[in-house]
C-alpha cells in the first residue's frame, strides 16, 4: 500500500488489503491530506491504476480518505481504476470515478 504525489495527482499503488493497512500508511494518507489540501484546486485526481489488490477493509479505508477530502472542500476524482475496482466502486456508489 503506497501513495505518491506528483503535482496535482495522487498515485495509489500496491496491495490495499487489511494486511497492508499499517499505522505508517495511515499517517502517510493523513499527511497527504494536508499536502494536497494546501493547493488552491477544488478537485483532486486520485490515480488508482497501480492498485494490485484490494479487499473490503482497503475500500473502507479509501472511502474514508476520500470523505476527508470532501470535508476540506476538495472533490476527489478517482481515475484509471482497474476493472474489478471500477465495478466495486460503481456498486458502492463511489462518486466521481472515471
Amino acid at each position: 500500500m503506497e501513495l505518491s504525489i506528483c503535482g496535482r495527482v495522487a498515485y495509489l499503488k500496491g496491495d490495499w488489503t487489511l494486511n497492508r493497512i499499517t499505522q505508517k500508511n495511515i499517517h502517510a494518507l493523513a499527511d497527504s491530506l494536508v499536502q494536497l489540501a494546501s493547493s488552491s484546486h477544488n478537485n483532486q485526481e486520485i490515480d488508482c491504476k497501480q492498485i494490485t489488490r484490494f479487499d473490503l477493509s482497503g475500500l473502507q479505508f479509501l472511502y474514508t480518505w476520500l470523505q476527508c477530502f470532501r470535508l476540506r472542500g476538495i472533490e476527489p476524482v478517482l481515475i484509471n481504476l482497474p476493472d474489478k475496482l471500477q465495478k466495486v466502486a460503481f456498486c458502492l456508489e463511489f462518486q466521481n470515478c472515471h
